[in-house]
């Protein structure tokens, strides 16, 4: 602890810089990766085939006119169904499979819907984490009906789900117009499957329908949606960098002596070099350290799982070891070029 206290009083700019940039990093980091597991979560039932259809259509179109025009399918369907007239105005997911799917949502407690329970219409639902308290014996309202809520979805730390409420979609015969179904047929291509749901539907009525991909890359679209705090975390590093390599010149110009005298007596110029990496990663170390306190003081720890707490902890510990060594390079080139017999005359 001595040492440690006198290696921060040394490089005390250093590692106040370490710092301010360590907690601004933790926080881009673990909201994207917090980013990534809300995409994952929402998707968990859905493959990489399923495609977004959004229905542009007469009033007369409804959920019950698609589920019939996949009856031979195997698929899962899903998407916002509803506005709950609750203060929240919460977002009501319907769900619909005609299969024995081996997926499911995270769920703290309960189950997802049966099949039977799915085919017979019944009213059931899966209540987000965050609005248990709208259950009343075993039941939550929604748009004044009834629905019996048979699970939980996710926790604390679960984003995507916990303020949703899922029900069967087969429960009531909703308007599909302008509403997004996500759909995914297990026994074909999805995008065949939407061109025959077209030009079934168009049979009767004038169907305008709009086909796009979901999110299939969590990461990509995470990375993308932070893309610019990450352009400031990259300045924020090249600063870091640069600092880091003027203090370093400025204390191997202030112990340069000391640095003479240490190789007089036999201490290699790879030991003198190994010395101020170890310095520097004690810094970094404590700076990391005091950062996560910060950070979790604010408040930015409670709302996360202890993976995304992990992972960000391994990748800021990572880069800093990249910055560190990066930073050295110009230190370990500039001691190696020193002229040890210049340096002691000079002083005498």
């Amino acid at each position: 602890m001595k040492k440690l206290k006198k290696l921060i009083k040394k490089y005390w700019v250093l590692f106040s810089t370490f710092i301010l940039i360590n907690v601004f990093f933790i926080s881009v980091i673990i909201n994207i990766l917090s980013f990534e597991q809300d995409i994952k979560t929402k998707n968990s039932l859905i493959s990489k085939d399923a495609k977004i259809i959004l229905f542009e259509t007469a009033e007369d179109i409804k959920i019950n006119n698609l589920i019939n025009t996949l009856k031979d399918k195997n698929v899962v369907l899903e998407g916002k169904v509803l506005i709950n007239n609750d203060y929240k105005a919460t977002e009501i997911i319907g769900v619909y499979y005609n299969y024995n799917i081996d997926k499911t949502y995270p769920l703290t407690e309960g189950r997802m819907f049966t099949l039977e329970e799915i085919k017979r219409g019944e009213r059931v639902a899966l209540v987000g984490y965050k609005l248990k308290d709208n259950i009343q014996d075993q039941k939550v309202k929604i748009q004044n009906q009834e629905y019996k809520v048979v699970g939980i979805l996710g926790n604390k730390s679960t984003k995507g789900l916990g303020d949703s409420i899922y029900i069967n979609m087969n429960s009531q015969d909703f308007n599909l117009n302008r509403k997004s179904i996500t759909i995914d047929v297990l026994d074909g291509s999805t995008a065949y499957t939407a061109k025959k749901i077209y030009e079934q539907l168009n049979e009767r009525n004038k169907v305008i329908m709009e086909i796009s991909e979901p999110i299939v890359e969590p990461l990509n679209e995470a990375i993308s949606s932070n893309s610019i705090y990450l352009i400031m975390g990259l300045l924020a590093s090249m600063s870091l960098i640069s600092t880091v390599i003027n203090i370093s010149s400025y204390w191997i110009e202030k112990e340069k002596v000391i640095i003479g005298i240490k190789s007089l007596v036999g201490e290699s110029k790879s030991s003198i070099f190994l010395n101020l990496f170890i310095e520097y990663e004690f810094v970094i170390i404590a700076s990391i350290i005091i950062a996560y306190l910060i950070f979790g003081i604010c408040g930015g720890l409670n709302s996360i799982n202890l993976l995304i707490a992990l992972k960000s902890l391994l990748i800021i510990t990572l880069i800093n070891v990249i910055v560190s060594i990066t930073c050295i390079i110009p230190s370990v080139i500039k001691i190696s070029k020193m002229n040890i017999n210049s340096i002691i005359k000079e002083n005498i």
